[in-house]
Parts: structure tokens; sequence; C-alpha cells
């Protein structure tokens, strides 16, 4: 069975999450290694395997378009991370 992309790159999301404060859907889905505009779709697969994913700003104010988010249960997520091992 076909490992699901976010499980196979968890570490490195967790990384680029700890990195910065907040990051960008494009970020996320170049991480996940989307094609250029599938952000949107690299967050909705991080949400659906569990990530508590939440826009916490804009990139810039006056365009408001393009968010920042920020992942909230961290925690979870690398104990879920250890288990697996």
């Amino acid at each position: 069975m076909k490992r699901n992309i976010v499980s196979r790159r968890l570490p490195e999301l967790l990384d680029l999450f700890a990195a910065r404060e907040s990051v960008t859907s494009d970020e996320i889905g170049e991480l996940l290694e989307f094609p250029d505009g599938a952000g949107a779709d690299a967050i909705t697969r991080c949400r659906a395997f569990g990530m508590e994913i939440r826009a916490v700003g804009f990139v810039n104010p006056s365009n408001r378009l393009r968010k920042r988010f920020q992942l909230f249960n961290r925690t979870e997520i690398e104990e879920m991370l250890g288990a697996a091992k």
C-alpha cells in the first residue's frame, strides 16, 4: 500500500514549522512536491492527516489572497511519529 505523501514527509513538515513562526501554503506544497499553485491542496492533505493547521495572518495585509499558517498540535504529531517507529 502506498504511504500518504504527508506521512512520508512528516519529519520535514515538522522541521519547516519549527524553523519558522508561520509558513505559506505554497511552502508546504513545495515540500510535499505538489505542482505550483496547489498549496491549498497540500493544506487539505495535511489537515486530513490530522495536522491542526490554522490560518494566522496574511503574507501581505493589503492582498488577502496569500495566508500564513501555523501548526497547533505539534506535540500530538511528534508523539504519533514516535509511536510509529
